[in-house]
């Protein structure tokens, strides 16, 4: 790192919560048998780009999961609960250091995420907003990370300086734009690395 940082965005999954893709299937699948792993990713694929991109509605990701687990009268909350049981697993233990890092530093969240799982990681991490100065989700920016259009939007809307700031995240290609944006990058491999890297990188 070059200069001195003072800026740190956060991922949300796997970087603050963890992700259970696997129990998320088996949910689905104890409700409609017929669902197999092709068919999952196909479907998650593409209504995870549409929702999180804020191109449908939650009335329509209604209608869509009823129609995928084939339960034409499952309720809004039901469907929710099943939505959210990707986060079965809870918070990670770098949430554990968020307070002592808005003592130093300004925290911005940017993740790809909807409305529903916000609405659950809220209620998972409540003191989350006290911590950051700003979240930035993709529904808002119509956007997907490594899209170059969701790090614009998160530039314009904070308008903080990417060279004197360090980004984390899950996903290699989100580094790699990251990286060629100038920002100081870290890809997050687990759960036990960086909490060993925020403590003795940036608390030390």
């Amino acid at each position: 790192m070059k200069k001195e940082i003072e800026t740190i965005i956060f991922d949300f999954g796997e970087v603050l919560a963890h992700l259970n893709f696997p129990h998320w299937i088996e949910i689905m699948q104890q409700i409609n048998p017929d669902i197999d792993q092709s068919s999952f990713d196909i479907q998650h694929h593409r209504l995870n780009t549409l929702f999180s991109k804020g191109l449908i509605s939650g009335d329509e990701m209604v209608n869509e999961y009823r129609l995928f687990l084939n339960r034409p009268m499952m309720s809004i909350q039901q469907i929710k609960r099943i939505h959210n049981s990707l986060f079965i697993d809870g918070k990670m233990r770098t949430v554990q250091l968020l307070p002592h890092l808005s003592q130093r530093y300004k925290l911005y969240g940017l993740s790809n995420t909807d409305p529903w799982h916000v609405e659950y990681l809220t209620s998972l991490m409540p003191g989350l907003s006290e911590y950051f100065v700003d979240k930035i989700y993709s529904y808002e920016a119509k956007s997907l990370k490594p899209e170059i259009e969701i790090f614009t939007y998160f530039q314009k809307r904070t308008g903080i300086i990417f060279s004197n700031t360090i980004y984390f995240d899950d996903y290699a290609p989100n580094i790699e734009r990251g990286i060629s944006l100038g920002i100081n990058s870290v890809l997050v491999t687990g759960e036990e690395q960086l909490y060993k890297y925020i403590s003795n990188t940036l608390l030390k």
